[in-house]
C-alpha cells in the first residue's frame, strides 16, 4: 500500500503550500489596492530589460573581442557605439521601472491604510471592542506601512529578476547547452534553498510583530493615562514595564534578523560560488582545443553575472517574504473579523402604513458579553410609534446594553427584535442608520468645523435648520461668534457643549427612532430640562433615553425600570408613584439628597 503521508513530506508539500499562501496573499491585496495595470506595465519593463541586457552583453563581447583582435578603428568605434546606445536604454528602462516602484509602494501603503481603517469601521463592535487601542494603532500604522513597503518592493522586484534570470538562462542555453543545464541545475539548487528557508520562518516573525504590538499597546495605554499615572504615583512603576516591553521586543527583533540571516546564508554562499564554478567549467572545456572565443566567452561571463546578480537580487526579495507574510497575518485580525454590514432586509418606505404600527417589539431577549455573565435576561417590551421613553435602573442593570443593541452594535443576542415588522438582525446595516440614531454620554466630534460635524455630509440639511437648532440648544453663541465653520473649533468645547453638538447632529437626522444613552449627563439642570423638551417635541418619533435623574422622566410617555438585566416597573411617572415600590423609593431618596443641598 502507498504511504501518502510518506510521499507528502518527501515532496516537501508544507514549502509549497507556504508560497502557494503566500502567492494568494499577495494576490488578494494587489487586487484590494488596485495595481493590476502597474503589474502588467513592470511585467513588459521587465521584460525589455531582459532582452536588452542580452543584447548589450552580446555586444559588449564583441567590443572587447574587437579591442583585442585590432579590428579596425571604424568597427570598433560602431560597435562601441551600438553598445552604449543599449547600455543607455537599459539605463532608462531600469530608471522607469525605478520609478514605477516607487509610485507603486507608495500607493499600496497609502490604500493599505485606508482599506484598514474602512474595514475598522464596519468590523463587530465586539471584535473592536476585544482589541487593544495600541494594537489597533500598531496595525494602522506599522503593519500597514511595512506590508506596503515591502509588497512595493517586493513585486516589482521578484517580476524583474524572474523575467530577466529566465530570459538570459534561456539565450545561455541556446548559445552553449553543456554549460546552460549546469547553470539550470545551480539555479533550481539555489531557488530550492531560498523556499526552503523562507517556509521556515512565520513563527519567529510573527512573534516580532506581536512583541511590536504588545509594546505599541502598552505605549498607548500610558500615554492615554498619564495623569492618572502622576496622580498616583506610578511613575517609578510604569517605565519598568515599557523597558520590559521594549526589550522584549528588541529581543523578538534580533531573534528574527538573526535566524533570517542563518536560514537564508546556504542560497547566498551558492549564489557566490555560481559564477567561479561556470568559470572554471569553461576553462576545463578549452583547456584542450579552444571551443569558446573571447567574444563568447565573455558574452557567456557577462550573462551568468546578470544571472547571478538577479538571483543575488531575488535571495534578498525572498528574505522579505517572511516579514510581509508576517504583517498580512498581523491585518488578518482585522480583514477576516466578522463585519456587521452583512445583511439582506431593507427597510420599507418611512411613508409606508407598517410605521404607523409598533416601532420596536422585543421578546425574551437575552444578552451576555464574552465572559459570560448575563447582561440581559428574558427581557420583553413593545413600544408604539412616536412614544417617548424614559429607562432607569442603576448602574450595570443593562440600561445602556439595551439600547446599544437596539442600534444594531451588539447583533449575538437571543431572542427577537422587530423593528417596524422586520428582525432587527436581518436589516441592512446602511438601512438601519437611516432609521434609527444614537447618541451616548461619549460626544463623538471630529476635528472638522461644527457645521460639517451636525451636517456629516447629509446635503439636505441647510444652515438655517442647523441655526435654528443650535438656538434651541443654548448655543446661540457659535452663531452670533460666527464660529460655526471654524475649522477644529469642536477642540475647544465643554462637555456639555459637545454633547449638545452631538444632539444637534440627531435632531438634524429626523430619525424615526432616536436612542439617547445618558446623552445629557455633562448639562446644567435648566439646560438639562430644556434639551429634553426639545428631543421630545416630535410627535412622530420614538424615543428611548437612559435617564439617571429621576426629575427629568416626568414628561415622558413611560418610564421602564430595569435591575439586573430584566424590567421590574413600567408605567407613566404617576403611576409608578402610586405603586409605591423601587421607583417610588428611589425618586424620594433623590428628592431627600436634594433638598439637604
Amino acid at each position: 500500500m502507498i504511504n501518502m503521508k510518506y510521499i507528502c513530506e518527501n515532496l516537501n508539500f508544507k514549502k509549497i503550500n507556504y508560497y502557494l499562501n503566500a502567492t494568494k496573499e499577495i494576490s488578494r491585496f494587489i487586487e484590494l489596492a488596485h495595481i493590476k495595470k502597474q503589474t502588467m506595465i513592470l511585467f513588459v519593463l521587465s521584460l525589455l530589460m531582459a532582452i536588452f541586457g542580452v543584447i548589450t552583453s552580446v555586444f559588449f563581447g564583441r567590443t572587447v573581442d574587437q579591442l583585442l583582435m585590432k579590428k579596425g578603428h571604424s568597427i570598433i568605434f560602431n560597435t562601441l557605439i551600438i553598445y552604449l546606445c543599449l547600455r543607455l536604454i537599459s539605463i532608462i528602462i531600469e530608471a522607469l521601472l525605478n520609478l514605477l516602484s516607487g509610485h507603486t509602494r507608495n500607493k499600496l501603503i497609502y490604500v493599505l491604510r485606508n482599506e484598514t481603517l474602512r474595514k475598522l469601521i464596519v468590523i463587530s463592535y465586539e471584535r473592536f471592542q476585544a482589541m487593544k487601542h495600541g494594537d489597533l494603532l500598531g496595525k494602522i500604522q506599522e503593519s500597514t506601512f511595512d506590508l506596503g513597503d515591502n509588497l512595493g518592493i517586493f513585486l516589482p522586484e521578484v517580476i524583474r529578476r524572474i523575467l530577466i534570470t529566465m530570459v538570459v538562462t534561456l539565450v545561455i542555453i541556446v548559445s552553449n547547452p553543456l554549460i546552460g543545464f549546469v547553470l539550470i541545475v545551480m539555479i533550481i539548487t539555489m531557488f530550492y534553498l531560498q523556499i526552503s528557508a523562507g517556509s521556515c520562518c512565520d513563527d519567529f516573525m510573527d512573534d516580532m510583530v506581536h512583541a511590536r504590538n504588545e509594546r505599541n499597546a502598552l505605549a498607548h495605554g500610558v500615554i492615554s493615562n498619564a495623569l492618572t499615572i502622576q496622580i498616583f504615583d506610578k511613575n517609578k512603576v510604569v517605565p519598568v514595564w515599557l523597558e520590559i516591553a521594549q526589550s522584549n521586543y528588541i529581543k523578538k527583533f534580533t531573534n528574527a534578523m538573526t535566524r533570517l540571516v542563518l536560514v537564508f546564508s546556504p542560497a547566498k554562499v551558492m549564489n557566490e560560488l555560481v559564477l567561479i564554478f561556470i568559470c572554471l567549467l569553461i576553462s576545463y572545456i578549452n583547456k584542450d582545443n579552444a571551443t569558446i572565443n573571447i567574444a563568447s566567452f565573455i558574452s557567456l561571463t557577462t550573462l551568468i553575472a546578470i544571472v547571478t546578480n538577479e538571483m543575488k537580487g531575488l535571495d534578498s526579495v525572498l528574505s522579505n517574504l517572511p516579514m510581509l507574510l508576517a504583517n498580512i497575518n498581523d491585518l488578518n485580525e482585522i480583514y477576516n473579523s466578522e463585519t456587521i454590514d452583512k445583511f439582506e432586509v431593507k427597510l420599507p418606505s418611512k411613508n409606508s402604513s407598517v410605521f404607523f404600527t409598533n416601532a420596536i417589539n422585543i421578546n425574551k431577549l437575552c444578552f451576555s458579553y464574552s465572559n459570560g455573565k448575563n447582561i440581559l435576561c428574558d427581557l420583553t417590551l413593545k413600544v408604539s410609534r412616536g412614544e417617548k421613553i424614559a429607562i432607569v435602573g442603576d448602574n450595570g442593570c443593562g440600561k445602556s446594553t439595551l439600547l446599544t443593541i437596539i442600534s444594531g452594535i451588539y447583533p449575538n443576542y437571543t431572542g427577537t427584535i422587530n423593528l417596524f415588522g422586520e428582525e432587527l438582525n436581518s436589516i441592512r446595516k446602511n438601512d438601519l442608520s437611516k432609521y434609527v440614531g444614537y447618541a451616548s454620554q461619549e460626544s463623538m466630534l471630529f476635528n472638522d468645523s461644527i457645521f460639517n460635524n451636525i451636517k456629516m455630509g447629509n446635503k439636505s440639511i441647510d444652515e438655517k435648520t442647523i441655526e435654528k437648532i443650535l438656538y434651541r440648544l443654548n448655543l446661540g453663541y457659535i452663531i452670533e461668534g460666527k464660529l460655526l465653520y471654524v475649522n477644529n473649533y469642536v477642540q475647544k468645547l465643554s462637555v456639555g457643549e459637545r454633547q449638545r453638538i452631538v444632539l444637534a447632529r440627531l435632531i438634524v437626522r429626523e430619525s424615526p427612532i432616536i436612542l439617547l444613552d445618558e446623552a445629557i449627563s455633562g448639562l446644567d439642570d435648566n439646560i438639562a430640562r430644556e434639551t429634553i423638551k426639545l428631543l421630545l417635541e416630535n410627535t412622530t418619533q420614538t424615543t428611548f433615553f437612559t435617564i439617571h435623574k429621576l426629575e427629568y422622566t416626568k414628561c415622558f410617555d413611560r418610564i421602564v425600570v430595569m435591575q439586573e438585566g430584566q424590567i421590574i416597573e413600567s408605567g407613566s411617572f404617576h403611576e409608578l408613584l402610586n405603586n409605591k415600590s423601587y421607583f417610588f423609593e428611589r425618586y424620594e431618596r433623590e428628592r431627600n439628597d436634594n433638598e439637604i443641598k
